[in-house]
């Protein structure tokens, strides 16, 4: 992966993080800089990203696919890549009502050293919560990564 980018994210509004595209790349800060949320971030990422391949299939993440279709619904007591009391953790500036909107954009390399991109949006109104691509520039030929996430521990 060589960029992070996210919107309306926890405590971030809006932020691009680039990554070293060869090697490690490492994350360090104050207490509450955001580095667990950064990794969280990949997490969400990750688990919106294999919902809609296993229920809209792989296609959903092309360039091509419509962004106009709804969303894919889910219930929030399913979508759990992160422990969390309630989705509206996922945002920022949480109130008691309203409706909330996110971006994740992940970018990396990709064969002859194509910048690929994928960017999924997450919606919450109410109790009604639904992921959809947003923005990407993959096609069919494109490897999509896939992040494992294990949770940060302190000591």
């Amino acid at each position: 992966m060589n960029l992070i980018e996210l919107k309306n994210f926890k405590k971030f509004e809006n932020i691009n993080v680039d990554l070293n595209e060869k090697g490690l790349t490492l994350v360090s800060g104050v207490n509450n800089s955001g580095k667990t949320s950064l990794l969280h971030a990949l997490a969400v990422w990750e688990y919106a990203k294999i919902l809609l391949v296993n229920y809209r299939g792989k296609e959903s993440l092309f360039e091509e696919y419509n962004v106009e279709k709804k969303g894919l619904g889910i219930p929030s007591e399913s979508f759990s890549p992160i422990s969390i009391p309630s989705l509206k953790y996922l945002w920022k500036d949480q109130k008691t009502n309203g409706s909330y909107q996110l971006k994740i954009k992940v970018g990396w390399k990709g064969s002859e050293n194509r910048n690929l991109y994928l960017e999924i949006a997450y919606t919450l109104n109410g109790n009604n919560f639904a992921i959809k691509k947003s923005d990407s520039n993959l096609t069919e030929l494109d490897v999509i990564p896939t992040i494992a996430y294990l949770p940060p521990f302190g000591g």
